[in-house]
């Protein structure tokens, strides 16, 4: 009797490419996936940095216009020119620091005699600097009211 061949089942050359492709196309998509999240997260802590800067700044002058009523502060109303405006470089970034200071109205129940004021921060710097491509030009801004001695 002759011997049965038996079928030997296997996968074609055109279903291994197939499968091949498809997982090819899903790693580069999972790749691309965290090389965005990497960016996304790298912007998030220069954002909370260029923050940092602007609320420390924002406090550094606002302490001393609330400790003397001759500082300088208090004698500057002009929410579209400077009261201060100084480059800060904190590790290899420049941070363009500045900061306005307007007269605000105050209400009958605030103390009568003092001043009120509102100092606003505004941080501007690029990316550029430490080789991070991606997002150019980054802002961060802080206001607050500070009432005169």
């Amino acid at each position: 009797m002759a011997a049965k061949l038996e079928k030997v089942r296997g996968f074609t050359v055109a279903e291994i490419l197939l499968a091949i492709s498809l997982i090819t196309v899903s790693l580069l998509t999972i790749m691309g996936l965290c090389l965005r999240t990497l960016q996304s997260n790298r912007k998030t802590i220069d954002t909370g940095a260029g923050q940092m800067v602007a609320d420390q700044v924002l406090e550094q002058i606002a302490d001393a216009a609330e400790a003397s009523k001759t500082a300088a502060v208090w004698g500057i109303n002009s929410a579209v020119s400077a009261y201060s405006s100084d480059p800060v470089t904190i590790q290899g970034t420049t941070f363009q620091v500045t900061t306005y200071a307007t007269d605000v109205v105050a209400t009958p129940a605030f103390a009568a005699g003092k001043r009120l004021k509102r100092l606003t921060t505004r941080v501007i710097w690029k990316d550029l600097e430490q080789g991070k491509m991606g997002y150019g030009s980054l802002r961060a801004q802080a206001s607050r009211l500070v009432h005169e001695p």
